[in-house]
């Protein structure tokens, strides 16, 4: 008889990452010119993301905002076969994001987190999570 695969359950953040960077030595208190991308991460999400690629049964707990970026990520969890069921959606709230600027060569200049939705994530959530 096979055993059952070991379902991986993560707490934490899924993060709308913000990366802008200079095409040339960076300005400060002016405009540069460069790119700006976004992709989804947080260190709860990356590594469900990195579990579901090895085709591990994967299970987030997180706190989306109920925005178009939230719902975006949240979506991009389902369709990388990660079980967000019992994540929640929070009303007048901006999602988990990460804001970074780099230089030219790619380093981290400076970067802001706002994870502030993730104190909704309260003791009473994770019970029955596990």
């Amino acid at each position: 008889m096979k055993k059952a695969k070991r379902i991986f359950h993560l707490i934490g953040g899924a993060n709308i990452d913000i990366l802008g960077k200079s095409f040339e030595t960076l300005r400060p208190s002016d405009s540069n010119p460069g790119s700006v991308s976004v992709s989804f991460g947080g260190v709860a999400r990356n590594i469900a993301h990195n579990l579901t690629n090895i085709g591990r049964p994967v299970r987030l707990l997180t706190v989306f905002g109920d925005d178009g970026l939230g719902h975006q990520c949240a979506k991009d969890c389902k369709d990388r076969n990660m079980d967000i069921s019992h994540s929640i959606f929070l009303k007048d709230s901006t999602s988990s994001t990460y804001l970074a600027i780099a230089n030219k060569d790619g380093d981290m200049s400076v970067a802001i987190a706002d994870m502030n939705i993730l104190r909704n994530l309260k003791k009473d959530m994770v019970q029955p999570f596990l």
